[in-house]
């Protein structure tokens, strides 16, 4: 699934008639000037499709293809067919090899994807068992009010219009309201029941859901080779949404020593909350609302805003086996007496689900600030024992490019020299986004270059 990174606005400057775009959200008119449009960087977008891998590691798809470069401790370095190596990102793979996940910040948006392997075989009984599921459904359209001071008619419009003559933006509004659920599901027979009910039928290697529920549309889930995680993603057309819903089919059993060792993390951050400022040119005073709010007599629209970023993060976690959880994301994980986990940091406690084969989890929460959608897939049983192993860093190079791959990129940092030496003077980050997993050095006039892997807290910060 796929989200822009910020809203643009548009501002028309009613004195000189010249127009201008911010990307800055937080960005306000200037004199003389309103806002007449306002719009997403990029679209929302959700979807699923096939992708085949080859045993020699090339991927294709329906409209994309590429090569598998590099396999190590649960983290796989792939690259389309269409972008640099620079541009790849890593992708996370379980124990079992059944679960891929990755997330990543791009040029107008983020992404978070999650890839399944298809069982060899499906069958009504193998989806029997209770399972717990996790829905996200996200908005995807701004719908804009105007005002026609001439006519004194109101108008309502998608973000991809403007103002037109005699018109004033009063307001935004959302095509529908964020929602999340979850809870647990008893599958038998051929029907579900529990936080939703309905039938599931298996096909084509996949599960067909059909809701009780009239007003919902058959859903097509894919299912994992051990047949315990289930995901369905789409654009509905019809509420102006993207939605995602996770299944996965409940341990028999759950201790916290069940959780030790290496986890991979991809997350999704979709800031909600979204603030309005307008400006009354009468009285000079400058008044914040929210979403709902609109425009009085005298007020001019001056501002929108998110109060949070719209962000994707990834990494690494190790859990010991007391379900302390350090890495990407530091916490405690607690079992509840149904076989879920409860996650537990500095922020506060969240709901986390785990499948039977316990190497997969999922978190979906939604307060009035964001929604937050995280994916674990369990690497290995043991935490690494050595800096080495723990960073795992990998030289690749492909047609003449060369990348440094690492876990714990928030954490660490790629220094280069082109000495051999202890003084921090001699050493220099090589620049990449902080954060990231995949560091680009720069071979502009170089004929040798030394590198080491570095916490980023220590003096050559």
């Amino acid at each position: 699934m796929e989200t822009p990174s910020y809203l643009v606005e548009t501002y028309y400057n009613t004195d000189t008639q010249e127009t201008r775009t911010s990307s800055n959200s937080q960005d306000y008119a200037q004199t003389g000037e309103i806002i007449v449009d306002t719009y997403f960087i990029n679209q929302f977008d959700a979807g699923q499709t096939l992708m085949t891998i080859s045993t020699e590691g090339v991927y294709t798809g329906s409209d994309f293809s590429g090569q598998i470069l590099d396999f190590s401790r649960g983290r796989v370095l792939a690259k389309d067919s269409d972008e640099t190596l620079s541009e790849s990102v890593p992708v996370f793979v379980n124990n079992a090899q059944d679960v891929l996940i990755t997330s990543d910040g791009f040029d107008g948006g983020h992404e978070l994807n999650i890839l399944i392997r298809k069982p060899d075989s499906l069958s009504e009984a193998d989806l029997d068992g209770a399972w717990t599921i996790g829905t996200a459904t996200i908005p995807a359209v701004l719908y804009e009010s105007y005002y026609n001071s001439d006519s004194d008619s109101n108008r309502s419009a998608t973000n991809d219009d403007f103002a037109q003559n005699g018109e004033q933006l009063v307001d935004l509004h959302r095509s529908s309201e964020f929602e999340s659920f979850w809870g647990g599901l008893t599958i038998s027979s051929g029907s579900f029941s529990g936080l939703f009910s309905g039938s599931i039928t298996p096909s084509s290697l996949m599960a067909i859901v059909t809701p009780d529920d009239e007003d919902a549309s058959p859903m097509t889930f894919s299912i994992n080779q051990n047949k315990d995680v289930m995901v369905y993603t789409d654009t509905d057309e019809d509420s102006e949404s993207i939605e995602l819903v996770i299944l996965a089919r409940k341990p028999s059993t759950l201790n916290l020593a069940d959780l030790e060792g290496t986890w991979r993390v991809a997350s999704l951050l979709i800031p909600v909350e979204l603030k309005e400022s307008y400006y009354n040119s009468d009285s000079g005073v400058s008044r914040t609302g929210d979403i709902n709010d609109f425009a009085t007599t005298g007020e001019q629209f001056v501002d929108i805003y998110y109060t949070s970023e719209f962000e994707t993060e990834q990494g690494s976690m190790e859990i010991d086996a007391s379900g302390n959880a350090t890495g990407l994301i530091a916490g405690a994980f607690t079992v509840e007496s149904d076989n879920t986990l409860t996650f537990t940091d500095s922020e506060g406690s969240a709901p986390v689900f785990i499948n039977a084969s316990k190497n997969f989890a999922y978190n979906i929460s939604l307060d009035s600030q964001e929604m937050n959608i995280h994916v674990l897939t369990k690497v290995s049983s043991n935490i690494p024992d050595t800096f080495e192993e723990k960073v795992d860093v990998r030289l690749v190079e492909v047609d003449g490019e060369t990348v440094i791959t690492l876990n714990g990129g928030d954490n660490l940092k790629v220094v280069e020299s082109s000495t051999l030496g202890d003084s921090p003077t001699t050493w220099s980050e090589v620049d990449s986004p902080q954060g990231t997993s995949i560091v680009t050095p720069s071979t502009s006039g170089q004929s040798a270059k030394f590198y080491s892997v570095t916490p980023r807290t220590d003096e050559t910060d």
